[in-house]
């Protein structure tokens, strides 16, 4: 190996390829790593975030109009408006919270359906949907990152003022949360 390809190999995170070049910065026992354990106040506050994650309704801690869908948690752009142009598609992010897990043998998973319906400000129901969609995940911890971007097309609708109502049923838990975002419809001028 050449020292230029151990650099590019430790720049990539390759700690193997340093282990394999010095030997001494292996492990004495390879099978027994040495992890740090988290500070007790740290352990504390996990604990109590599992206790009240757990006893919260299921809740958002983001849910807007968003310009595109979403790269990632977190990773997504708020529209700013929610004026669309007729038949103009509308992305929905939004960020759960207090939702359950099933453990498998996969790890631990959550699931949570979504329902939605378009309403009128006179509260008549224009189009709705059960479970059109769903955010699902497992991981070996309770990954408490869910989000979902959700995209809506509805063609036809006269301009005026509606509301998306969209309900999410987590299947753990039960629990439900109701987001209700108004909306107009207008043509460009």
């Amino acid at each position: 190996m050449t020292a230029g390809f151990i650099r590019r190999r430790v720049a990539a995170g390759s700690v193997l390829a340093m282990c394999a070049v010095f030997p001494h910065w292996a492990a004495a026992d390879p099978a027994a790593p040495t992890v740090p354990a988290p500070a007790p106040a740290l352990v504390e506050s996990f604990s109590q975030l599992d206790a009240a994650w757990a006893s919260a309704p299921l809740a958002f801690t983001a849910a807007d109009f968003a310009q595109a869908p979403a790269r990632g948690f977190g990773k997504y752009q708020p529209r700013g408006s929610a004026v669309f142009a007729p038949g103009e598609t509308m992305t929905v992010y939004v960020q759960p919270v207090g939702y359950g897990f099933t453990s498998s043998d996969a790890g631990l998973s959550y699931d949570i359906q979504a329902s939605y319906r378009l309403i009128m400000p006179s509260g008549q129901v224009l189009a709705a949907e059960d479970k059109f969609a769903s955010i699902q995940g497992t991981s070996r911890s309770e990954d408490r990152q869910a989000f979902t971007s959700m995209t809506f097309t509805f063609e036809g609708l006269p301009e005026g003022a509606y509301s998306l109502e969209t309900t999410f049923t987590d299947a753990a838990s039960g629990k439900q949360g109701i987001i209700t975002l108004p909306f107009e419809i207008k043509a460009a001028k």
